[in-house]
C-alpha cells in the first residue's frame, strides 16, 4: 500500500514540476525570480548523517536565507540517493531531540493576531505588506515540514513519508526565497512589520499526534493557501505589481502537491488503523483547528490536490 501511495505522490510532484517548467519559461514579469532556487550550502564540515539531523539543524537556524540554503542542501543530498549511479551511504532517518521552537531572527516582533497592523496602517507599501505576510507563512512552512520529519521520526512510517516532507520543505524554502528576493527588490526586508505566531501554535497543538498534524497543517493550513492564492494575486495586480502576482500564483500552484501529500498519508494511516478517514479528519479539525475551516473555497484547486469536498464543505450532502 505504501509503495502505491508513494507512487501517487511522486507522480503528483512530477506533474507539478513539469507544469512549473512550462509556465516559468513564458513569464515576462517574474521568470527570473521563479527560476531561482535557494543555493545549496557549499560545504558543511560536520554534515548530519540522518534526515532527522538535517531537520534539527534547519530548525535551529534563525536566518531565513540560511534556513532556505540548508534545506536545499539537505534535499539535494537526499535526491542524489535516487540516482542510479549513486553508491554512497544513504541518509539514516535518525532520531533527534525535539526542537520545541524553531530559531527565529530578532525581527519581526511576534504579536497577537488582533494586534497586527492592517495594510492601511502598515509601514510598508500594500504590495510589500502582502509579500511580507506571505514570507512569514513560508518561513513557518519550512519549519513545519522539518518538524514533521524530526518529531515523528520514531513513528515508524515508511521512508517515503519522510522523503515527501523533506521535499515539501524544499519547495517551501524556494517559495520563501522568492518572497525575500522580491521584497528586496521593493526596498524592504523580512522583519519590517510585525507578525503573529499562529502557524507555529498548530505545530504545538499537534506535536503528539501525527494524524492531527496531517489533518491540520497540509489539509487545512496549506489548503487555505489554495483558497487565498488567487485573491492575493488579484490584489497585487490591483496594486500594479504584476511581478509579485506571478510569484503568488506559482506558489499557490505548487501548494497543491503539499495538500496532496497530507491527504495521501492521512488516508494511509487511517487504512492501516481501520479508521474512517472523513470522520476522523472532521474530529481532528474540530479539536485543533475549528476556526480555520471557512470559505470561500477554491474547490477546483482542492479537488486537484485530492481533498474531498464532502470532508470540508458542510453544504455538501453526506
Amino acid at each position: 500500500v505504501a509503495s502505491r501511495l508513494v507512487s501517487m505522490t511522486s507522480s503528483f510532484h512530477s506533474s507539478t514540476t513539469n507544469a512549473m517548467a512550462h509556465r516559468t519559461s513564458g513569464f515576462r514579469w517574474a521568470g527570473d525570480l521563479l527560476r531561482t532556487s535557494p543555493p545549496p550550502r557549499k560545504e558543511w564540515k560536520e554534515a548530519p548523517s540522518s534526515l532527522a539531523g538535517w531537520a534539527s539543524l534547519v530548525l535551529r537556524t534563525s536566518d531565513p536565507m540560511e534556513k532556505a540554503s540548508l534545506t536545499r542542501t539537505a534535499f539535494l543530498r537526499l535526491e542524489r540517493e535516487q540516482e542510479a549511479q549513486y553508491h554512497g551511504e544513504r541518509l539514516l532517518m535518525g532520531r533527534e531531540t525535539h526542537v520545541e521552537r524553531p530559531s527565529r531572527p530578532s525581527r519581526p516582533r511576534l504579536v497577537p493576531m488582533r494586534a497586527l497592523p492592517k495594510p492601511a496602517d502598515s509601514p510598508l507599501p500594500p504590495n510589500a505588506h502582502v509579500l511580507h505576510n506571505l514570507a512569514h507563512v513560508e518561513l513557518n512552512a519550512v519549519d513545519l515540514a522539518w518538524d514533521t520529519v524530526a518529531r515523528f521520526a520514531s513513528q515508524g512510517m515508511p521512508r517515503e513519508f519522510y522523503v515527501d516532507f523533506a521535499r515539501v520543505a524544499d519547495d517551501e524554502s524556494r517559495h520563501l526565497r522568492w518572497c525575500l528576493l522580491r521584497m528586496e527588490e521593493l526596498g524592504c526586508s523580512y522583519g519590517d512589520v510585525d507578525a503573529h505566531d499562529g502557524l507555529w501554535e498548530s505545530a504545538v497543538s499537534t506535536k503528539d499526534d501525527l494524524l492531527a498534524r496531517l489533518a491540520v497543517v497540509p489539509m487545512v493550513q496549506e489548503a487555505r493557501g489554495l483558497d487565498a492564492g488567487p485573491r492575493l494575486a488579484s490584489r497585487l495586480v490591483g496594486y500594479g505589481d504584476n511581478r509579485s502576482a506571478e510569484v503568488v500564483r506559482q506558489i499557490a500552484e505548487e501548494e497543491k502537491a503539499h495538500v496532496h501529500v497530507g491527504v495521501v498519508w492521512f488516508q494511509f494511516i487511517c487504512k492501516q488503523e481501520g479508521i474512517d478517514p472523513k470522520t476522523k479528519w472532521r474530529e481532528l479539525v474540530e479539536q485543533h483547528a475549528s476556526g480555520m475551516l471557512k470559505g470561500p473555497y477554491e474547490h477546483q484547486a482542492r479537488q486537484a490536490a485530492g481533498l474531498p469536498r464532502d470532508w470540508y464543505d458542510r453544504s455538501v450532502p453526506a
